[in-house]
């Protein structure tokens, strides 16, 4: 049995120790460890002077207790030890230590053992390329955990300044809005629905080009063509809206173009300032009075003057003043030019129809 072993050592029991008389070893260890079978009968007497010879110094206290307990009549089971090449390497053997004493064949403790040196260095490499694994996967894993954590941060400070720009915008004391390259209304505040007098929502379903007054068009349409084109970043300029009641309002619009990563145009932004009043105050130096201001929307209306004085009490010769003095203050030739200019100028609310 031990001649046929892959590798084996045997040796004769003296008094429950492996002690004199190592008396055969298998040629099949010299292909494990280098050393031909007399080499290692001449390194040692008895098993346990050879396990001292060549069992790695961290193992051979181990093989020994094992050694002493088969020799003693303990239980068979693996012993794995490291013992040294001929090289001077060392190799992993794996064995079995069996005492055969009782048998005659055999007569003494029979050490079986295997080289297991490739299993064992796979099964490190494959540990240590678990734990390298491991340490990229944890280290990869606190990596996410901080990338997480900083886009979460930053989606909260994303947060807290949309909403901060969410009660700018909708609470700014001047109109703002977002616009879109062909004009159309993307997001729009409540001062600039009370400055043209739509809800938000009919306003979002319009383009600015609707509510522009046609006489000012142009002028503006001119200035977005150039911003799209990268001519200028942002422009200013004073126009009037047509308000849904179709009275005219002057605003001063100061407008900018945001665009993409390519950029490409997204959207203008808008700041609208009612200037009605100051507008009113350059055209019209000579401001009318209460009183005329009265007339004046009834002439609007298409009143004569005998109907604007039984309507507002006055008497006839007191509208006929007030009549010269409008026509006066407001550079025209007779009262249909002034009702014309009024309108246009935003000084007075169209006619109802």
């Amino acid at each position: 049995m031990v001649r046929r072993a892959r590798g084996g050592l045997s040796g004769r029991r003296d008094g429950g120790r492996a002690r004199r008389g190592l008396r055969y070893v298998n040629p099949a260890i010299e292909r494990v460890l280098g050393y031909a079978p007399e080499e290692l009968l001449g390194m040692a007497s008895d098993l346990v002077g050879l396990a001292e010879a060549i069992i790695h110094p961290e193992d051979r206290g181990y093989a020994l207790r094992e050694l002493a307990e088969a020799a003693s009549g303990g239980a068979r089971r693996p012993v794995p030890v490291r013992a040294r090449h001929k090289d001077g390497s060392w190799r992993y053997l794996e064995g079995h230590i069996n005492n055969l004493s009782g048998d005659q064949a055999v007569g003494g403790i029979v050490f079986v053992s295997q080289d297991v040196t490739r299993r064992v260095r796979a099964e490190a490499e494959a540990r240590e390329l678990n734990r390298r694994l491991e340490a990229v996967v944890e280290e990869r894993t606190a990596r996410l955990k901080a990338l997480v954590a900083e886009l979460e941060e930053r989606e909260r400070v994303l947060g807290e300044s949309e909403e901060r720009f969410r009660i700018t915008f909708d609470s700014a004391a001047v109109g703002m809005a977002h616009v879109s390259p062909d004009g159309g209304w993307l997001r729009v505040n409540a001062k600039l629905s009370e400055i043209v007098g739509y809800e938000r929502e009919e306003l979002l379903r319009k383009t600015f080009q609707d509510i522009t007054h046609p006489a000012d068009l142009d002028v503006d349409l001119g200035y977005v063509e150039r911003m799209l084109a990268g001519e200028i970043s942002e422009y200013s300029v004073e126009k009037r809206y047509v308000r849904k009641d179709r009275s005219r309002v002057w605003i001063k619009l100061s407008a900018s173009l945001v665009r993409d990563g390519s950029g490409a145009p997204c959207f203008f932004v808008s700041v609208i300032e009612d200037v009605t009043g100051r507008k009113l105050r350059e055209l019209v130096p000579d401001g009318l009075t209460q009183r005329e201001m009265q007339v004046l929307r009834h002439i609007v209306a298409g009143r004569t003057n005998p109907e604007i004085s039984r309507s507002l009490l006055y008497s006839l010769g007191t509208v006929k003043l007030c009549v010269q003095r409008i026509i006066s203050k407001l550079g025209v030739q007779n009262r249909r030019q002034a009702a014309s200019l009024a309108v246009e100028i935003g000084l007075s609310p169209p006619a109802r129809p």
